[in-house]
């Protein structure tokens, strides 16, 4: 009888795809948190070995947050985080228009080629919104892809760069591809300004924030916030190496040969027939 290879494949790849989502949301997640930790901890002299830490870690981990904030504050554009999603866009502690949209680029760290060129195009189509009163209602803004992943999560964003276009005080959210609106800052100014966004329809699936399974997000979320809690003091080079350990065995494990389906011996059992001479009286 034949190997079902269908279903052999059908858990492995789910098995595979719960190991990517546990191990590398667990070292992503524990990066991000050793990254908050350490900016919230007191100014203190560095000396030698602090200053070669800092640079080893800006190496790694790209330049703090203060540069992003300095320079939102510059580019007159609103820094959004896991912390003030909510105050700021659900449900808004400073009463403001009814028809307002956020136009929210999610960039990636100062390190990547393309992180800076995307900043300024949104600084300067912000620039143009800013010059038309009519487009008052629109209001824009800035997500660290790393720092901010409690939200990148839930909208199930892969990798940067994104634009997301925020209505109805969260409910309507719209992901615009960059590429897609051109190099140019006025194609963006012309999309708003002409409401062309509305063409594209608002997220609405089992994993958007309405849907069936949004809870499963929220879940995954609260397990990686615990994680990061319990092991924000490892270092990261120690995390993906037993991580990496752990893949690979599970990935062995799964490709070892299983000895319920291995071949079964045949045994030829052959009939002999023995004739007997018959005397002739």
């Amino acid at each position: 009888m034949g190997l079902n290879t269908t279903s052999w494949r059908s858990n492995l790849f789910f098995l595979s795809l719960l190991t990517f989502f546990i191990f590398g949301g667990f070292v992503n997640a524990t990066a991000a948190g050793s990254e908050v930790i350490n900016n919230d901890s007191p100014a203190k002299p560095e000396g030698v070995v602090g200053i070669v830490k800092r640079l080893i870690k800006v190496a790694i981990n790209g330049q703090d947050a203060i540069s992003f904030i300095k320079r939102d504050t510059e580019d007159g554009i609103t820094r959004l985080t896991d912390d003030n999603y909510v105050d700021l866009v659900e449900h808004p502690l400073v009463q403001g228009l009814d028809d307002e949209v956020w136009v929210v680029l999610v960039h990636g760290r100062l390190t990547d080629p393309s992180t800076d060129v995307v900043l300024e195009y949104h600084k300067n189509a912000s620039d143009l919104i800013k010059k038309d009163l009519e487009l008052s209602n629109y209001k824009f803004a800035r997500l660290d892809y790393l720092s901010s992943w409690k939200t990148c999560t839930k909208w199930l964003l892969m990798k940067p760069p994104t634009l997301v276009i925020i209505s109805e005080k969260g409910k309507n959210i719209r992901f615009i591809p960059l590429p897609s609106l051109g190099k140019e800052p006025e194609n963006l100014y012309k999309v708003l300004k002409d409401k062309m966004y509305e063409v594209i329809l608002p997220w609405n699936t089992k994993w958007s924030p309405n849907g069936d399974r949004a809870y499963l997000i929220e879940y995954y979320i609260t397990t990686q916030e615990k994680i990061t809690k319990l092991t924000h003091g490892i270092p990261n080079w120690m995390i993906l190496g037993l991580t990496g350990i752990i893949s690979q065995q599970v990935m062995s494990w799964l490709h070892s040969s299983n000895p319920s389906n291995s071949t079964k011996k045949v045994v030829r059992q052959e009939k002999i027939t023995i004739k007997e001479d018959k005397k002739v009286n």
